[in-house]
C-alpha cells in the first residue's frame, strides 16, 4: 500500500470533527497561513500607526487582533500536534520505555537549542 493510498483511508478527529487525514491537514494549513497572512498585515498596520497620528484606541485594536490570531495560531498548533499524535498512535508495550527515553531525551535537547540560541 503507498503512502498516499493509507492516508486517504485514515480518519482524525480535528477541531471537534471526524475527517479524513488529508481534509484536516489541508484545513488545518489554510486556516494556519490565513491566519498569518492576517497576523502580518496586522503587525504592518501597527507599524504604520505612529506615522498617521492614530489615538491609542486604535492602536489597542490593532493589538488586540494580533493577540487573537496569535491564539487562533495556537489552538491550530495544538491541533496539528493532536493529529500527528492520532497517526501514530500507542506504541507497543514492548517499547514503552525506549519511546519514553526518547520523548525525554528530545526535550532535553530542544531545551538546551533554545538557551544556546537566546
Amino acid at each position: 500500500m503507498s503512502i498516499c493510498s493509507a492516508m486517504s483511508d485514515m480518519s482524525v478527529s480535528y477541531c471537534g470533527s471526524e475527517m479524513p487525514l488529508e481534509q484536516a491537514l489541508d484545513e488545518c494549513f489554510v486556516s494556519l497561513q490565513d491566519t498569518l497572512n492576517h497576523l502580518h498585515c496586522y503587525v504592518r498596520e501597527l507599524g504604520m500607526l505612529p506615522e498617521q497620528d492614530s489615538d491609542y484606541m486604535v492602536g489597542l485594536d490593532k493589538v488586540l487582533q494580533i493577540n487573537d490570531g496569535i491564539d487562533d495560531m495556537t489552538d491550530l498548533f495544538k491541533e496539528l500536534k493532536s493529529v500527528s499524535k492520532q497517526v501514530i498512535g500507542n506504541p507497543d508495550k514492548s517499547i514503552k520505555e525506549e519511546v519514553k527515553k526518547k520523548i525525554e531525551t528530545h526535550k532535553a535537547n530542544r531545551k538546551a537549542d533554545k538557551l544556546t540560541t537566546l
